[in-house]
């Protein structure tokens, strides 16, 4: 991001991004946690994590639980994976595993990667992904809870944290712009 916030300076994969203003491109999809978990798989596909994998899951932690799929190399859209049922008769998953939840229920970040493991672990078994890659603000503090999250397939911060929406609303800019 560049020193004005919401324009990108510019990006490892092109140039093309420079100056696109990103805050007016996703404004339109404020509150819609599947738009942002979609830009920020192109965002990690292209600029972070997902760099070099072909199939992954990118799971934005937040108020609720955004989800997107990468699935050989192409962008599964509008997955809205957080509301699938975790827990019989007691709602979808991000009424048991957001980051809100946690903070609500001044939850530890050891017992909340419990939550997690279950979520992530329905999700190993649905999609087998090389990789997923957990987003939102609560990435940037991950060393607190990743190592608990017990699954066979590696998962991983978002490189582009919080970021990894704009950057890859951007990417996304660029391509149509052309």
């Amino acid at each position: 991001m560049g020193e004005n916030y919401g324009t990108v300076s510019g990006c490892a994969f092109t140039g093309t991004v420079t100056g696109t203003d990103t805050v007016g491109l996703i404004a339109g999809y404020n509150g819609d946690g599947g738009i942002i978990a979609d830009c920020a798989a192109v965002g990690e596909f292209f600029c972070g994590a997902g760099q070099g994998t072909r199939d992954f899951v990118v799971v934005t932690l937040g108020t609720g639980i955004g989800t997107a799929l990468i699935f050989n190399g192409e962008l599964i859209p509008n997955t809205e994976l957080g509301h699938l049922e975790l827990l019989k008769g007691k709602g979808d998953a991000e009424k048991y595993a957001a980051s809100s939840i946690r903070e609500k229920l001044d939850m530890g970040y050891k017992k909340w990667a419990k939550r997690l493991t279950k979520y992530y672990s329905l999700m190993e078994f649905y999609f087998d992904p090389q990789l997923f890659v957990v987003g939102g603000g609560v990435s940037r503090v991950s060393e607190k809870f990743l190592p608990y999250i017990d699954i066979k397939t590696p998962i991983v911060a978002a490189k582009l944290h919080n970021e990894a929406g704009i950057i890859g609303a951007a990417y996304y800019a660029s391509t149509k712009q052309k």
